[in-house]
């Protein structure tokens, strides 16, 4: 992600950047992706990235926040428990 990010940077792709930090914020948990996401896209009038953005960071005003766990993760666990119930004979 990081390369995605520093090449999005250096060719002016301000939307691709934004939604590389978005994605950054979510999956490692670091609220300081998510605010300059936030930021870029409230800058290039990104309004719908933008509410995105900001419901991530509401995540981190919340009281006793679990920190959000990726699709991918969420999707690896149901599946895992699944493949573990005993079959039914």
């Amino acid at each position: 992600m990081e390369r995605s990010l520093a090449l999005a940077e250096k060719m002016g792709q301000r939307h691709e950047s934004g939604m590389t930090l978005l994605e950054m914020g979510q999956r490692l948990d670091e609220r300081k992706h998510l605010e300059r996401a936030e930021a870029l896209f409230g800058e290039i009038g990104a309004g719908w990235d933008l509410a995105r953005a900001r419901e991530s960071l509401e995540e981190y005003r919340l009281p006793d926040r679990v920190p959000p766990r990726s699709a991918l993760a969420q999707k690896r666990k149901r599946k895992t428990k699944r493949n573990n119930r005993k079959p039914k004979y």
